[in-house]
């Protein structure tokens, strides 16, 4: 037997837990190496082996083992006493069982870890490593790579918050359309409007807009000129604006419809009327003789037509207004208000009458008098003849006859009075124009006034 395998042969017995106590071997002439030496006296000094001539060689006797192993690991690996960060062949040599080398081959890969910077803004909070972070700072988070290694994450954090606004604002309607971050609002209500602020966030802006109603009223009124309303004079009809502010702060307006006018009143009598003291109620005595239901007021002489002439443009009617003469001679009608303050010629007409034009322009007031019975200057005279009747001392009045209207009395107007004398007598017609005295009826008493003021060549006298 060989060094090695002797040996070998004592390592072998010497580990083996089953070896018997107080054997005897011979071994004459057997050497064994150092590698046995331990072994030979465990066998000798503890198993109370005899081992008889055999030979120590002075030197090992054995055969090297050898082993590979491969390894893949991150960043470095321990390895005969050394940190090894490359990736390489590496070797070692050890002893083993039998006392001799164990040289080990290493087979190395080294993969490194990875890490990776993020500067990262957000609004509000940011997810990062199933946490919701809503400060700003510094997070890290490790993962695996592509090669098993750590992956190392550095999150450099910051976060800015949103921010928001809430403006209430009261506007009236007569403001809609309301102009607000480029919206064009018609109607109250909650409104937002989204931008970017000066940190990169979002900036919500939200309005509560508030209409109020501007409110409006009309007024309808008929008055006497000058009218005041409001700080202001009118004399003219018309349609006026008043605005003012109501209890919401908004406009309101007030509309006023106005029919300005004045009041003329005339007194005048007419000739064939006149009793003495006053005048008869011929419309209302006619109407009655006619068997009228509703004959008027018992005081009622007849329509009158006033017209106003200007006092420059005399060939022209300005305005024109109807009213009932009374048997005092009194006579009131209204005119628009536009003519206050102006000056006008006021002309009667009557049906069977020549018309009477007042002596000057007179200026129309807000009410205004004038009375044609007082004296002849009242009226308009050319100088041919008096413009009006001596009815009874300082009493005068419009001269009876003019039938026909054409501002004489003369043989034309007959023609009138005898249809009307017909009319009167076979149809039993009333209220007619011949009825000079105003007795109802058209016959031979209403002729001679008329007769003699046709003889007279009375004529209407006016500029």
């Amino acid at each position: 037997m060989d060094c090695i395998n002797y040996s070998t042969t004592l390592i072998g017995w010497a580990n083996n837990i089953n070896t018997p106590n107080g054997r005897t071997i011979g071994a004459s002439g057997i050497k064994y190496g150092t590698n046995a030496v331990s072994s030979r006296n465990y066998l000798l000094n503890t198993k109370g082996w005899t081992i008889n001539g055999d030979i120590a060689n002075g030197f090992a006797c054995c055969i090297a083992s050898t082993s590979n192993f491969s390894q893949t690991i991150c960043n470095s690996y321990f390895f005969n006493n050394q940190t090894l960060t490359q990736s390489g062949i590496y070797f070692d040599t050890l002893i083993n069982v039998n006392g001799c080398d164990s040289i080990i081959t290493l087979n190395l890969t080294i993969n490194n870890h990875t890490s990776n910077t993020i500067n990262q803004f957000a609004c509000n909070s940011y997810s990062f490593n199933n946490q919701t972070l809503t400060q700003s700072g510094i997070y890290y988070d490790t993962l695996i790579n592509s090669v098993g290694c750590d992956s190392i994450i550095t999150l450099n954090l910051t976060v800015n918050l949103t921010s928001s606004a809430t403006t209430n604002t009261t506007i009236c309607s007569s403001a809609l359309p309301y102009s607000w971050n480029g919206q064009s609002l018609t109607a109250a209500g909650v409104y937002t409007n989204v931008t970017t602020g000066a940190n990169g966030c979002d900036s919500t802006t939200t309005l509560n807009l508030t209409v109020n109603a501007t409110s409006t009223a009309t007024i309808t009124l008929s008055s006497l000129a000058p009218f005041s309303w409001n700080g202001s004079i009118y004399t003219a009809s018309g349609i006026y604006t008043y605005t003012t502010t109501n209890a919401a702060g908004c406009d309101s307006v007030i509309t006023l419809n106005l029919t300005s006018t004045v009041t003329v009143n005339v007194t005048a009598f007419i000739q064939g009327y006149y009793n003495g003291t006053s005048m008869v109620a011929a419309r209302y005595d006619n109407l009655t003789a006619a068997g009228s239901l509703t004959p008027g007021s018992a005081t009622d002489v007849d329509f009158v037509t006033v017209e106003l002439y200007d006092a420059i443009n005399t060939a022209a009617v300005a305005y024109t207004a109807v009213g009932m003469l009374q048997s005092n001679g009194a006579l009131s009608v209204s005119f628009p208000g536009a003519t206050i303050g102006n000056s006008y010629y006021i002309v009667l007409k009557h049906q069977n009458s020549i018309q009477l034009w007042s002596a000057n322009p007179v200026t129309i007031n807000s009410t205004t008098s004038y009375d044609f019975s007082t004296a002849l200057t009242q009226a308009y005279t050319d100088g041919s003849a008096d413009p009006m009747a001596l009815l009874a001392t300082g009493v005068y009045g419009m001269y009876s006859g003019d039938l026909n209207q054409d501002e004489y009395i003369d043989g034309s107007d007959y023609s009138v009075y005898q249809l009307d004398v017909d009319n009167s007598t076979n149809l039993g017609l009333f209220n007619l124009a011949s009825d000079l005295n105003g007795d109802t009826y058209v016959d031979g008493s209403d002729y001679p006034l008329f007769d003699v003021n046709s003889l007279n060549f009375l004529y209407s006298q006016h500029p």
